[in-house]
């Protein structure tokens, strides 16, 4: 008897070695939302976005609409505003305005699903440089601030990267910066 073969169920390895999007300026699709409860007993959403590569990115988004004490305005306040970039982004900002208007956590997120997963957008995502329990560093990447995301036909696009300011690094050790080079010495 002869041996079946078929490439019906074969994966088309998507080659990324990081399966996390590094800083810079991408396409990217939104492919989940999901709600969570902080320690504080407050929602927040998780916006996860995939770029061609299949590497990942996701940010934490906060609904709590009281102001903390030593902050001038609530985290909703903030949240809203990038809710808006990334909905006018896919959608373009009247659809964006007259569609995410809802009555409770719940309905506005799922709203929000139905108009943003899917689509796809281009956006600047940032970093910040941390230490893993092995003393390895790497980039943590969260979307961007400020203009962050944008219609993938801007042409030219809009959105700005610079790796100075767009990605915090870790200060160096005192041994790091005081090391000397064949290049620092006086002579």
């Amino acid at each position: 008897m002869e041996d079946k073969f078929s490439l019906s169920d074969g994966i088309i390895d998507k080659g990324n070695a990081n399966k996390y999007i590094s800083p810079g300026i991408h396409d990217v699709k939104v492919i989940a939302i999901k709600t969570a409860t902080s320690k504080a007993n407050k929602p927040y959403i998780i916006i996860t976005v995939e770029d061609k590569n299949g590497a990942i990115c996701s940010h934490n988004y906060s609904f709590n609409t009281e102001i903390t004490p030593g902050k001038q305005v609530s985290a909703w306040s903030i949240t809203k505003n990038a809710l808006l970039q990334l909905a006018t982004a896919v959608v373009g900002i009247e659809k964006a305005k007259s569609t995410l208007d809802a009555v409770g956590f719940d309905n506005f997120v799922n709203k929000l699903s139905a108009t943003i997963i899917g689509k796809t957008l281009r956006m600047k995502i940032a970093g910040e440089e941390a230490v893993l329990t092995s003393g390895k560093t790497f980039v943590k990447s969260f979307f961007g601030t400020g203009l962050f995301a944008e219609s993938i036909n801007n042409k030219p696009s809009t959105l700005y990267f610079d790796e100075d300011r767009n990605v915090k690094r870790l200060p160096k050790t005192e041994t790091e910066s005081t090391v000397a080079t064949g290049n620092d010495l006086p002579w």
